[in-house]
């Protein structure tokens, strides 16, 4: 009886955990002209905020997808979706040259959801980035992968 409670729990966790959410974030919800982007984000009132969660992503090994394990967006993640609105498009393209693997990676995604004239440029360099980085997505960490295998 306790087996099968065990397996019963265990597949009602990843069925509720790993199911799509529908919620948004605030930085989903809000326009760029809401929020304040622009060449002058350093005029922003929550700049500091935003220069913390850049160095989040700068000491970070590991790149979080979305969701990870029972839909909890991580810190990191976090720190990727409330940058992503907010800097200017010039700036993205700077941290795509950057020491970082990981904020390559995501100045990569946002210049790519912004659809950025020039992303085949960055896109076709970033598919030559063999450096290795740990990826977390959905209900398992996938492992180690490379830049490279990460940019679609």
């Amino acid at each position: 009886m306790r087996k099968y409670f065990f397996y019963f729990s265990l597949v009602l966790i990843l069925t509720l955990g790993c199911s799509n959410r529908n919620e948004t974030s605030l930085a989903e919800e809000t326009s760029k002209e809401e929020i304040g982007a622009s060449d002058n984000y350093h005029e922003h009132p929550l700049h500091d905020y935003f220069e913390d969660c850049i160095q989040t992503i700068i000491k970070s090994e590991t790149i979080d997808d979305k969701y990870i394990l029972l839909n909890e967006t991580t810190p990191l993640y976090h720190c990727y979706e409330s940058l992503e609105p907010i800097l200017p498009d010039s700036v993205w393209v700077d941290y795509t040259q950057h020491q970082s693997p990981v904020m390559r990676y995501y100045a990569f995604q946002a210049l790519k959801k912004r659809n950025y004239n020039k992303i085949s440029d960055i896109k076709m360099r970033l598919l030559q980035d063999t450096t290795r980085v740990t990826y977390r997505s959905g209900c398992s960490e996938i492992g180690i992968l490379r830049i490279c295998d990460l940019i679609n």
